[in-house]
């Protein structure tokens, strides 16, 4: 009768602890979360400052860490800040093989292309591959590419 006892509060014992880590492990993501909403929702000051947190907390999620920065890196690009492109560069650094490369290397090039540095941007646009890009990015993405070719006298390219 002892051991039924024993059995009985060590099992409620156990669940009870595995319930309490729960609420921590969301509590973990909630930045991340809270942030990808924001974003979404074009709040780029509010999700930038999430993003921030969730990095700032390190998280053992190395495949969400990276995501963070890759919003941060275009939250910078979609304010307009001054240091974008270095942004840009430096996610692409850090992370060379990212899912989300093509679609930085063209953010990327965007930046210098409205600097008009055309030589930068047309580098950075040569290492997109257009298929990962969204529609209304693919025009931008043609026309830019054949505007620095255009400014870089590559006239065989730009047709």
């Amino acid at each position: 009768m002892k051991t039924l006892y024993i059995c009985i509060i060590s099992a409620l014992l156990s669940v009870c602890i595995s319930n309490a880590q729960i609420p921590f492990d969301a509590n973990i993501d909630r930045d991340f979360n809270r942030g990808k909403e924001l974003f979404l929702e074009k709040h780029y000051g509010a999700g930038r400052h999430c993003f921030e947190t969730y990095i700032a907390s390190s998280p053992a999620n190395p495949d969400k860490l990276q995501e963070a920065e890759y919003y941060i890196a275009v939250i910078d690009y979609m304010t307009n800040e001054d240091n974008a492109a270095e942004t840009l560069e430096a996610y692409l650094q850090k992370y060379p093989y990212s899912p989300m490369s093509d679609k930085i290397n063209f953010l990327t090039g965007n930046c210098h292309f409205k600097k008009k540095d055309y030589t930068r941007a047309l580098t950075f646009y040569k290492k997109t591959k257009d298929r990962n890009l969204e529609r209304s990015e693919r025009y931008d993405y043609v026309f830019n590419t054949a505007y620095c070719q255009l400014q870089q006298r590559e006239y065989e390219s730009a047709s």
